[in-house]
């Protein structure tokens, strides 16, 4: 999961940077003023941050995985649109706020997504090798840009980009935890990561399945199949539980003394 996180979060930023960077060009090509191009860069900066706030809470809400999946959409949608309405300052335009949009959907999402599926001992570092995998790309994709505009001209470079925005979604289809995604759980079936670990917090193991990926409870804790206890000091790690109570915080069913969160390994 942690994989498919990085590379979507980098197809998405190459894309959004390699069609960008070439935008002011194409438009001072078809005679557009300097003031519509910093028109349509302003809309399009303006696309990839104003909207954030609300991908943020898409993906708390829908899921980390149906965003980034969202974000492929308007990427997508972005790039049909400046192919066909190449030659329109007005699509073009229009075609970069998706760009924006999209970009922003599939980084919140991506970032989010990468953070659960990480351990505290290797969080910072993945987040780390993300943003720099994430700027390599953007700036391998702003030089590429170059060479296939002048090749291929705009539309061919919003159709070349393209494969990547397809190479995210079969990554997201053939990533067997990732087409599991992360909210709701598989068939209702409660499931939390314990993060906190006070002591009086007593769980139960999910039983074992293809669809938990728990092979033998008694492997969880290693303190036998029937219960489980969160020790304050344990080392951290991913534990799929189920809780034996549960409290209601903000619409999500969690165990009144450790603080959960419903997603897959």
């Amino acid at each position: 999961v942690a994989r498919f996180a990085i590379f979507a979060v980098a197809a998405a930023h190459g894309v959004m940077v390699s069609v960008m960077a070439m935008t002011p060009v194409h438009l001072l090509h078809h005679g557009a003023t300097l003031t519509i191009v910093g028109l349509t860069i302003s809309l399009h900066i303006a696309g990839m941050y104003a909207l954030a706030p609300v991908f943020g809470v898409l993906a708390d809400r829908w899921g980390r995985m149906p965003t980034i999946l969202l974000g492929q959409v308007l990427l997508a949608a972005s790039l049909v649109l400046a192919f066909v309405g190449q030659d329109s300052t007005a699509l073009v335009t229009v075609a970069l706020v998706l760009l924006g949009l999209g970009w922003s959907a599939a980084t919140v999402a991506g970032a989010a997504l990468l953070t659960e599926a990480s351990d505290e001992d290797r969080r910072t570092r993945r987040q780390g090798l993300s943003d720099t995998v994430m700027s390599l790309v953007g700036a391998a994709g702003a030089i590429a840009a170059g060479v296939i505009l002048g090749w291929i001209g705009y539309g061919g470079l919003a159709l070349v980009v393209g494969v990547a925005v397809v190479a995210v979604v079969k990554a997201h289809q053939v990533e067997p935890a990732a087409r599991k995604g992360l909210e709701p759980p598989v068939q209702g079936v409660d499931l939390v990561q314990v993060q906190h670990q006070p002591e009086d917090a007593v769980f139960q193991p999910v039983p074992p399945g293809p669809q938990t990926g728990v092979k033998d409870p008694a492997d969880i804790e290693g303190r036998g199949p029937r219960h489980a206890t969160c020790a304050r000091g344990a080392a951290p790690g991913v534990r799929w539980m189920r809780p034996l109570s549960f409290s209601t915080v903000q619409g999500r069913r969690t165990p009144p003394s450790c603080s959960a969160t419903a997603r897959p390994d």
